[in-house]
């Protein structure tokens, strides 16, 4: 079973594979436990923990996406141009998306660090709440190498001068 991206040429490596099956054990684990603090059970923490949850599956869900290359993305400008500019164009739009990922990821360090100073609740089984708030600055620092990846990959094939047995 080939697991590598449809837009990309390049095959899944070790990393990405260990990265790819961690997000999908932490998937199953988040859903479930989703669901099991979903139940009625009268316990105070149950919503603040599931809201939490959901920002997990939610940023992991992105990072996945973004290594799949199966985001939502809006690009009738690209509809006009040849194949390698479609290319060398998704690149630039993923740099940009670098860009706007690492300055979310620094502004959840601060948010985080300033959780940290003034959160004085503890979510459940005497975690604090702030370490809830982790997956803020980690799931947009991968967000943001995973973008880096995919436009280093796209810009380096859309710049590329053509061969001659690829007619462009």
């Amino acid at each position: 079973m080939d697991f590598s991206n449809a837009n990309s040429d390049v095959p899944e490596g070790r990393l990405s594979g260990f990265v790819r099956r961690t997000e999908e054990a932490l998937f199953g684990v988040l859903f479930v436990g989703m669901v099991i603090v979903c139940l009625p059970s009268g316990l105070t923490w149950g919503e603040p923990l599931s809201q939490r949850m959901v920002l997990w599956i939610a940023l992991l869900g992105a990072g996945a996406a973004t290594h799949e290359r199966s985001y939502i993305a809006i690009d009738a400008v690209s509809l006009f141009l040849p194949k390698r500019g479609r290319v060398a164009l998704r690149g630039a739009t993923e740099l940009l998306c670098v860009g706007v990922c690492g300055v979310l990821a620094w502004l959840s360090i601060v948010f985080l660090r300033d959780e940290m100073q003034y959160a004085t609740g503890v979510a459940f089984l005497g975690i604090r709440e702030w370490w809830l708030s982790v997956i803020l600055p980690v799931g947009f620092a991968l967000l943001t190498v995973r973008f880096l990846i995919a436009a280093v990959q796209d810009l380096r094939t859309g710049l590329r001068k053509p061969r001659a047995e690829e007619g462009e």
